[in-house]
């Protein structure tokens, strides 16, 4: 729907239970100095980890970002994390928008699809969004069998 009324030469999109540093926006913005970036991804952390498994997510998304960091250094990075990733707009509608159809992994599909049509995606460790991570042990593997 957003890139149906969107104005701008960007679209973003952010989980509904995360919150984003100030300037993460304008941060991802500066990365798309040329025109075959299609998406830049923000670095995602967990605020204030309490439980067990917020702890143990914590730890794995520092190790997710530096890996995602790594992939985007050398051009083999594939998803656009729905906690906060900006596309360019005009990209997105070249390769036919997101699927609609009840995808539930539309941020590895939307990315394949701008890799697909040669458009770089990249990650900026600058851009920080927190999110509100599983706190038992039931809500985390409902999470990692939807993933």
């Amino acid at each position: 729907m957003a890139l149906k009324v969107a104005r701008g030469k960007y679209v973003g999109v952010l989980d509904a239970d995360s919150t984003i540093q100030k300037n993460s926006v304008h941060k991802l913005v500066s990365n798309f100095i040329s025109n075959d970036i299609g998406a830049v991804i923000s670095m995602i952390k967990i605020r204030s980890p309490k439980t067990i498994f917020e702890k143990v997510q914590h730890y794995e998304y520092i190790l997710i970002s530096y890996i995602r960091k790594l992939m985007s250094n050398i051009n083999t990075l594939y998803v656009t994390p729905g906690v906060l990733s900006l596309y360019r707009k005009s990209a997105v509608k070249k390769v036919g928008g997101f699927d609609e159809k009840g995808n539930l992994t539309e941020d590895l599909e939307i990315a394949l699809n701008l890799r697909r049509h040669h458009y770089r995606v990249i990650s900026d460790s600058d851009s920080i969004t927190y999110t509100s991570p599983p706190k038992t042990f039931w809500e985390l593997w409902r999470q990692r069998v939807r993933w």
